[in-house]
């Protein structure tokens, strides 16, 4: 069946069957099909174009020019930068098919081959990437040096039985890959080799990741951004990331990155190693199936340095991101130098005191433990609910004793906490 075509549009728009039709994008449209396209043929949809370089070299900078790659369309990148995105302000649009073998998709093939963005205000949406067809170790899938890119909607594969791609998207010419934004992507990397999804490797400004699912074997992180590259703005939300290598982390900001991760769910082995947020706000994050983090050590009172009969400091507790619970046990009993070893006649107790104005420590009346004398003690141990800890406060647990008798006392203790991100527990000398 023929077509009708009107390649300068309609000036007043266009009503067909009284329903209107209104352009949303004032530049060219080429199209692109590599079974029936010819980089010889204009780029229309019955001459399409057979790769996308070949339309991006027909697009005119900031025009609002857009590529459509119909379905079934499929090409391989063997070289660093043989898609090069170098026109500014253009759109690639993957057409959907009706099976998956249907969805456009560009494969890799050799260590160096990649997809380069060079120009601002790129878009990238429905595609299907398939890193790991035909190469090991493919250095950097999508390598991001413009501001402004948009990854929209696309598949990417990073690895297969024998073969795996290091990266999938890298950021790595600083403040000139910067306002990025990739939502609603999936990002599958299930055998090991790869390490990270989207690597922040130099120091982006104002970057976005929503929506995203991203699972996989990652050496790094998921998401990673490496030390001496302070990313800046960086929001990570809505997200569900998870990665299988045992004692990596779902999102490690090694430098101090700015910015928000709020309402994802985070998956991995240890739940004291899935979040290293760097300097960002977080919030809101799901670590589903995971119990709480248990930290040890030893608290000492230390009877020359201090009156105990009032209450004097033992362990503080500094968070690093929001703490919806955590409790201490501390023994009572150990040999020779716990509390029941040496004060049969006194009794212990334990308070938690909060610094919720960032200067003055105030007794939470709520916790407060039930006094203990020594002959009790033997083989007890004591447990107090230290209970949620904002991430602008911290908590202290405080020891007071009915009386003084010379000897001093060590505390084993064991914390356990309920947090995205481990706190620090510090033993305050007295």
């Amino acid at each position: 069946m023929s077509t009708s075509n009107y390649p300068k549009g309609f000036a007043g728009g266009l009503v067909l069957q009284e329903m209107p039709f209104v352009a949303v994008r004032p530049g060219n449209s080429y199209w692109v099909h590599s079974g029936t396209g010819s980089d010889d043929h204009r780029g229309t949809f019955n001459q399409p174009l057979a790769t996308i370089d070949a339309a991006i070299g027909k697009c005119t900078a900031n025009n609002g020019d857009v590529i459509y790659v119909k379905r079934g369309h499929s090409e391989t990148v063997s070289s660093a930068g043989a898609i090069n995105f170098d026109v500014a302000g253009v759109t690639l649009i993957g057409l959907p098919g009706n099976l998956s073998n249907d969805i456009p998709t560009v494969h890799w093939s050799g260590t160096a081959a990649d997809i380069d963005i060079n120009a601002s205000s790129i878009t990238i949406q429905g595609m299907v990437f398939h890193m790991e067809t035909n190469t090991d170790e493919v250095a950097n899938g999508i390598d991001v040096n413009a501001t402004g890119f948009i990854l929209r909607d696309c598949t990417i594969v990073m690895s297969g039985a024998t073969n795996q791609s290091l990266a999938a998207i890298t950021f790595a010419s600083g403040a000139a890959s910067s306002a990025f934004r990739i939502e609603d992507c999936s990002i599958f990397s299930p055998v090991a080799g790869a390490n990270a999804a989207i690597s922040l490797a130099g120091a982006p400004i104002a970057g976005r990741i929503s929506g995203c699912h991203i699972a996989g074997d990652f050496a790094n992180a998921a998401i990673h951004n490496p030390t001496g590259n302070v990313a800046t703005f960086i929001e990570v939300f809505d997200n569900y990331i998870e990665n299988t290598n045992a004692g990596s982390h779902a999102i490690e900001f090694v430098s101090a990155v700015t910015g928000e991760i709020v309402n994802n769910t985070l998956v991995a082995d240890s739940p004291g190693a899935i979040l290293d947020p760097g300097a960002c706000d977080v919030g809101g994050n799901v670590l589903p199936g995971h119990d709480p983090m248990a930290f040890t050590g030893t608290a000492d009172i230390d009877i020359s340095a201090a009156d105990y009969t009032s209450p004097q400091a033992l362990l503080t507790i500094a968070p690093e991101t929001e703490v919806q619970d955590c409790w201490v046990t501390f023994d009572l009993a150990k040999t020779t130098t716990g509390f029941a070893a040496g004060h049969a006649a006194q009794t212990i107790q334990f308070r938690v005191a909060r610094k919720v104005d960032g200067t003055n420590w105030r007794t939470d009346i709520q916790s407060v433990t039930t006094a203990t004398s020594g002959t009790n003690a033997a083989g007890a141990a004591a447990t107090i609910n230290v209970g949620p800890i904002g991430v602008t406060e911290q908590a202290r647990v405080d020891v007071v004793l009915s009386a003084e008798n010379g000897n001093d006392v060590e505390l084993p203790y064991v914390a356990y906490v309920k947090a995205q991100t481990a706190p620090t527990f510090t033993a305050v000398a007295a």
